[in-house]
Parts: structure tokens; sequence; C-alpha cells
């Protein structure tokens, strides 16, 4: 076991993507595009959330309270997941 770990200690991975190669624009643009559609549908969530968090905290409803309460922070984990997807993506692609 030791033996493989130190062979795989050493090994140099060589990563360098060909952005000529056949579908990488188009696979670029669904991505970019999936990403953003994404971005855009967890902040209308959020919007919504808070509104509901809003008009429920005015009428002292907490299980509505609760439920904008959870789906504001799923909205805001999304988001901030995505973000970071983003970040991965880019510095994945101009590896090499």
């Amino acid at each position: 076991m030791q033996l493989i770990l130190n062979l795989a200690a050493g090994y140099a991975f060589n990563f360098s993507p060909d952005p000529n190669a056949p579908g990488a624009s188009g696979l670029t643009k669904v991505v970019n595009m999936g990403l953003t559609y994404a971005l855009i549908a967890g902040g209308i969530g959020a919007v919504i959330s808070v509104a509901l968090l809003a008009i429920s905290h005015g009428e002292s409803m907490s299980r509505l309270n609760y439920h904008a309460k959870i789906g504001l922070a799923s909205a805001l984990a999304a988001v901030a997941i995505l973000g970071v997807l983003t970040q991965v993506l880019g510095a994945a692609y101009t590896l090499g």
C-alpha cells in the first residue's frame, strides 16, 4: 500500500483543456446558462421567502414563519453552493 501511495504522490497530473474541441463552446454556453438560471431562481426564492416571512410575522402565523425561514436558508445555501461551483469550474478550466 505504501508503494502505491509513493507512486501516486510522485505522479504529476497534466490537465490542459482544448477550447477548440468539438462541442466545447456549446457545453460552456449550456453550463453558463444553467448556472445563470439557477442563480436567478435562488434569488427569486429568497425574495419570496422574505416576503412570506414579513407577512407571517405580522399575522403571527408560526407555521408559515417557520417554513419561510427554511425557504430563505435553502435559497441562500443554494446560491452560495452555486457560487462556489462556478469558481471551481472556472479554476478547473484554467488549469494547465
